[in-house]
């Protein structure tokens, strides 16, 4: 069991949208993913798996250890304190339990040596998503599950997510994985030139349909948060600073005079239709947070504790406020957000200090979160809640 382990995890990241299939067992509403990520507990139990890193673990990464164990208890306060303690309970145990626990069994049970393996699961998933969005958007607009983002003037591809920003979320975050075994490859191209040409081309393809994919999903936070991450450490490494340098010259210089000038320039500075949106949804949950500054209002609850605050009356009341800071804020409270933002920022650290590709393509990815999160919602969801923790275990590798 030891040996299939690596994989049986490549194979669970790979299916990881399997959320979307939903179903109850018994009066148990759950879906597949919760189910896959079941049976892949019961195998990790199989490997005897060696708990005494856990001990190890707070002792070399106790601040952490000490952070995501705050985490999870702020999360487990604001199960108690939500209006909805069913819906809470799933999202409870969706979003924080079994990532958690996701994270305890790769550091205990996998090596920097199974990584590779891992990202082939993610590059295939990440081929057939953008596929799916590609197609859907240019021969099967009819499967688009709106009938705005359906016109032809408005589309927008969802794949086979429920909102086009959902292909943004869970894509961008993967790109500098990708990036990261493309190099891999190619620095590896002497050794056997067929394999790792090969190797090289099926990772830069798979980036090209992804990056084509968030962008006819419109989604214009991923494409920042992308750009951001990327200039970011581009600028930090010496090998990557003057080419990034003369990088943003020449889009400073060029972009003012291409179509891309508009649209970027509102989403950057919020004038748009839902940066506006955005502007008075943040304020409207800042005015309510005075009320509940600690605690928040529990999980699930956020929709029942604006509503005496919105003001938009004509717009919907959406199911978080999309700033991840006033996300966590208003779900787990002010402790466990700050809880949140130290185990993120570790990972940065990590990266500065240990120089090593996996890991700065790792907390390039959680930068990528960080950015995007700026104007979304880029945790709380099955998927990404459990991509989380696993780059988050990428970040802490030897």
């Amino acid at each position: 069991m030891k040996k299939i382990f690596p994989t049986l995890v490549a194979i669970f990241i790979a299916l990881l949208p399997t959320y979307l299939i939903r179903f109850s067992i018994g009066p148990l509403p759950t879906t597949l993913l919760e189910v896959l990520f079941g049976v892949l507990v019961v195998c990790w139990l199989f490997t005897k798996p060696d708990f005494t890193k856990i001990l190890n673990f707070k002792k070399t990464h106790s601040l952490i250890f000490w952070s995501g164990l705050i985490f999870l208890i702020s999360a487990t306060i604001a199960l108690f304190i939500a209006s909805d303690l069913r819906e809470a309970a799933g999202l409870w145990k969706a979003y924080f339990v079994e990532p958690i626990l996701f994270f305890i069994i790769l550091f205990v049970s996998l090596e920097r040596k199974d990584v590779g393996k891992i990202i082939w699961g993610i590059c295939i998933s990440a081929l057939i998503i953008s596929a799916l969005a590609i197609a859907q958007f240019y021969f099967f607009p009819n499967t688009i599950p709106n009938e705005y983002w359906r016109a032809l003037a408005t589309r927008r591809a969802t794949s086979i997510f429920e909102y086009p920003n959902a292909v943004g979320l869970y894509l961008a975050p993967i790109i500098p994985l990708l990036i990261y075994k493309a190099r891999e490859f190619w620095l590896d191209r002497l050794k056997n030139l067929r394999k790792n040409l090969l190797g090289f081309g099926f990772f830069v393809i798979t980036i090209g349909l992804a990056l084509f994919s968030i962008i006819l999903a419109g989604s214009m936070g991923a494409i920042i948060g992308l750009i951001g991450a990327l200039i970011i450490f581009g600028l930090l490494y010496k090998k990557t600073r003057i080419a990034t340098i003369i990088i943003i010259l020449i889009a400073g210089i060029t972009i003012p005079f291409t179509p891309l000038k508009d649209p970027l320039q509102q989403e950057f500075l919020l004038q748009n239709y839902s940066g506006k949106i955005r502007l008075q949804m943040w304020s409207e949950t800042l005015e309510q947070l005075e009320t509940t500054p600690l605690f928040g209002n529990g999980l699930a609850s956020y929709q029942k504790a604006i509503a005496p605050f919105h003001k938009f009356q004509w717009a919907e009341i959406y199911f978080y406020p999309h700033n991840i800071l006033l996300n966590f804020w208003t779900e787990i409270g002010i402790i466990g957000t700050v809880a949140f933002f130290i185990i993120l920022f570790m990972g940065f650290v990590s990266a500065i200090q240990k120089r090593r590709a996996i890991v700065v393509a790792s907390a390039a990815a959680l930068l990528v979160i960080l950015v995007h999160g700026l104007v979304d919602v880029p945790y709380l969801k099955n998927d990404l809640s459990m991509f989380f923790w696993f780059l988050t275990w990428l970040t802490l590798l030897k």
